[in-house]
């Protein structure tokens, strides 16, 4: 299917499949834009970049958090070509030292405002709670530095 002919249908289902490890279509334009709540940055980023981001962060979560699941309901609004994902990350950790003791309960909600345009992504809106962001991103952080220095 042509990138132009890609309906914002076929772009969630590529996004639901990501949940499960697939990442075989890129539905993120050569070049995207990111803004987060609460800042007044808009951060321009390649959509190869992207995706790659988004698969080594639910790579490293699903080792740090073995039951690790994603709960996400899409919205589309075709007159403004706009994708709303509300998302819910979850599940119990494994011992990451500085981060988690096994079995804490994490739990993140966020909501996606993705604009697209030409069959791909061109724009996300991204708001969330920042305190339990960093929280995530220290998990992460904690995770890939136990593994490139395992005891």
């Amino acid at each position: 299917m042509s990138e132009q002919n890609r309906s914002l249908h076929d772009i969630v289902t590529v996004l639901e499949q990501r949940k499960n490890g697939v990442w075989d279509d890129d539905v993120w334009a050569t070049s995207l834009v990111y803004w987060r709540n609460g800042s007044d940055l808009e951060l321009s980023i390649s959509g190869a970049e992207r995706n790659e981001r988004m698969r080594r962060e639910l790579e490293t979560l699903r080792q740090a958090i073995p039951n690790f699941r994603i709960d996400s309901t899409f919205h589309i609004d075709e007159a403004a070509s706009v994708i709303v994902e509300v998302t819910t990350w979850a599940g119990e950790t494994a011992d990451i030292p500085g981060s988690a003791v096994e079995g804490d309960s994490y739990r993140y909600t966020a909501c996606y405002i993705l604009t697209v345009a030409d069959g791909r992504i061109v724009r996300i809106d991204a708001y969330d709670d920042a305190a339990t962001a960093r929280q995530w991103n220290e998990l992460m952080t904690h995770t890939r530095l136990l593994a490139a220095n395992p005891a």
